[in-house]
């Protein structure tokens, strides 16, 4: 799918979605739009790279979390991948942020390749699958523990 095919698929949603009782994917699919025609998320060699970025290099934005009442920065890469899913996928419900308190297993968006290949602010949803969090950590760690033996 294309950044515009996209674009047009979330505007679709969009109107289905207004007239859902859970408004915090309507709200995601508004962020997730405006990120797209802003010019927040640009298309190169097959990525969607956000220019938004934090510390550890992953595309962000903000999203109002009705839970703790003020917004809170998400990642990009997570959020569309939410879009992409089916809503009742446990992997993807309402919980868009990682809440404290919560016994559900949480999933983490995780990029199907390496940060060489697929670049950490790659948004596209298609690049992206769900991995429960404690997985995700430890192939986390694994590369690092990698990345640090090949610069000795």
């Amino acid at each position: 799918m294309t950044r515009k095919e996209w674009l047009s698929w979330l505007r679709l949603q969009m109107c289905f979605e207004q007239f859902d009782e859970h408004k915090m994917r309507t709200y995601a699919l508004e962020k997730a739009i405006e990120a797209m025609e802003s010019g927040l998320v640009i298309e190169h060699k097959g990525h969607w790279l956000c220019i938004n970025v934090n510390t550890s290099d992953y595309g962000y934005t903000s999203m109002y979390d009705p839970y703790k009442k003020y917004s809170r920065s998400i990642s990009l890469h997570r959020l569309m991948l939410c879009l992409n899913t089916d809503p009742d996928n446990p992997c993807a419900t309402r919980y868009w942020i990682k809440q404290a308190g919560r016994t559900e297993q949480f999933f983490d968006a995780a990029h199907k390749s390496p940060p060489e290949i697929c670049p950490r602010n790659c948004c596209k949803p298609t690049h992206c699958f769900w991995e429960p969090h404690p997985d995700n950590c430890t192939e986390r760690e694994a590369r690092k523990k990698a990345k640090k033996k090949s610069i000795l």
